[in-house]
């Protein structure tokens, strides 16, 4: 059967049906990952997308169920290539093409991917609609995208109730994890260094949470889907330092970058100081100086990428949980403002993972004079 690729930019492409057969509208995105598809389909943070897999083969070594991120699938559709009909590897208990059909997510295959990934990577996330119907008004399709939002997926991706995973090995400290859309994979990391990791679902009170006892906190955004074991350790370094409060991963800039991607919207940023604290955010523009020349201005600080994983000591989330609003944080629409105006230390890890986030600019002037009192 034939089926339909429509985006809200009027881009369309067509191809073959696979999966769960009808119509389906979500937000779109892209991933270039090789392999991993199962885990991908199972990663909380693709609830409401449709994920678009960039290299041409998907499906070749089946699936399992050892390979899933969480209790179910969350993507709402899938966009290959090419979709091999059988799975082989001594593990594959099935083909894609069925765990597609059984679990309700639309597909379609014969789609030119990489050119699909350029598109979605140069003009952003978008929603789009997979189709199996022949004939459709093009206007009625524009509408159903324009109305599209992802929503609620916290609600709906969050477990029910807390869980707690024993270490492998001997216990080396008792975390706790919210879970806003964790990855089956953040706990095992954590597991084989020795942590107990204790999870809870989305909306469990601050003061429970606090009053269990925790060496810490780990809080991580649902939108990320590409934690590894090396980023967590390198929030858990930050924790050497006895001063940090609050830990956070960051991507370093490359040269070829260049002051295009400083200023890229869709690219959140963080100020990081000689010390390797943040000493601001930004989900817009960078925010120079006024009356500064921007090449002095890059001399003196240095930017890198925001990746969004968090950790706390307790101690500190505490406090930080009975804050109230912040004029700086409003106008960027960034908690972590809040907590630097009020003085907690956050701690900067590195990474080299990419991740991308789409951000809109705002009013500057604040931040301005923020970064102008520190210096």
């Amino acid at each position: 059967m034939k089926a339909t690729l429509i985006l809200s930019n009027g881009a369309v492409f067509r191809g073959d049906a696979i999966g769960a057969m009808g119509e389906r509208v979500c937000e779109m995105v892209f991933n270039t990952s090789m392999t991993g598809y199962q885990e991908i389909l199972t990663d909380p943070s693709y609830a409401g997308q449709g994920v678009v897999m960039s290299y041409p083969l998907m499906g070749n070594y089946g699936v399992n169920h050892e390979d899933n991120e969480s209790r179910r699938p969350w993507a709402e559709a899938l966009v290959v290539r090419r979709l091999s009909p059988v799975g082989s590897n001594f593990r594959c208990e099935g083909s894609l093409g069925d765990y597609l059909r059984q679990h309700d997510i639309v597909g379609i295959q014969g789609v030119d991917t990489r050119a699909l990934t350029k598109l979605l990577r140069s003009q952003g996330t978008m929603n789009g609609m997979i189709t199996c119907a022949e004939h459709f008004h093009v206007q009625e399709v524009m509408d159903k995208l324009a109305q599209y939002r992802v929503s609620g997926t916290v609600e709906r991706v969050t477990r029910r109730e807390v869980q707690v995973y024993a270490p492998v090995g001997d216990l080396d400290h008792r975390v706790a994890m919210m879970d806003y859309g964790v990855k089956q994979n953040m706990i095992e990391c954590l597991r084989k260094r020795g942590c107990e990791v204790t999870v809870f679902p989305a909306h469990t009170p601050a003061a429970e949470i606090l009053g269990g006892g925790f060496d810490g906190v780990i809080n991580v955004q649902g939108d990320e889907p590409f934690i590894m074991p090396s980023q967590i350790e390198a929030v858990m370094r930050c924790f050497d330092d006895p001063q940090t409060d609050i830990a956070t991963l960051v991507k370093p800039f490359t040269v070829e970058d260049g002051l295009e991607a400083l200023e890229n919207p869709n690219s959140p940023k963080v100020v990081v100081d000689s010390s390797w604290r943040a000493i601001y955010f930004s989900r817009s523009v960078i925010p120079y100086l006024r009356g500064v020349d921007r090449s002095e201005w890059l001399a003196r600080h240095t930017y890198y990428k925001h990746i969004g994983m968090y950790a706390f000591r307790a101690d500190a989330l505490r406090r930080v949980t009975s804050l109230p609003p912040s004029s700086l944080e409003t106008a960027e629409s960034l908690e972590q403002l809040r907590w630097l105006q009020n003085g907690f230390r956050i701690g900067v890890g590195v990474s080299e993972v990419e991740t991308i986030g789409i951000d809109t600019p705002e009013d500057l002037a604040r931040a301005e004079r923020f970064l102008a009192a520190r210096g």
